[in-house]
């Protein structure tokens, strides 16, 4: 009895037999007019960042900081729950390469793990500081 086909992630008809093993299809020829147009369309994709110079800034301002807040002990590098956290901090804090010897696309996707980095420390550095002026009466 033949099952239905399916398609996989990569567009391909697949058939599914006992046991739930699953075969390709027999191959069918190749749409090479239509991978051609796929490809032209993938690689003519361009992002935009903003200026290099930009980028640097934030790069130092960021690590700047994030080191001020990791120092605060907002963050005990011992917290098994926050341990990793902190390490990523220290990681990224203490990047061997200088803004300025970096490529622009790894200057902007270390500005970006600095980013996602500082606004989970500064969450908690938030709600620690909320937590502390409550238990000392304070409303903020």
């Amino acid at each position: 009895m033949h099952q239905p086909e399916v398609i996989d992630p990569w567009g391909r008809a697949v058939i599914e037999v006992d046991q739930g093993r699953r075969f390709h299809a027999e191959a069918l020829p190749l749409d090479l007019e239509q991978l051609d147009a796929d490809v032209q369309w993938a690689l003519q994709i361009r992002l935009e960042l903003p200026d290099k110079q930009r980028v640097e800034t934030r790069v130092l301002r960021l690590r700047g900081q994030l080191a001020e807040v990791i120092e605060s002990g907002v963050i005990d590098k011992d917290d098994p729950t926050l341990g990793g956290l902190f390490a990523t901090a220290h990681r990224l804090i203490s990047h061997p390469v200088p803004p300025g010897q970096m490529s622009h696309t790894d200057a902007y996707e270390h500005l970006r793990h600095l980013g996602n980095n500082a606004r989970a420390v500064a969450a908690i550095y938030r709600m620690r500081r909320a937590r502390a002026n409550r238990e000392k009466g304070h409303t903020a």
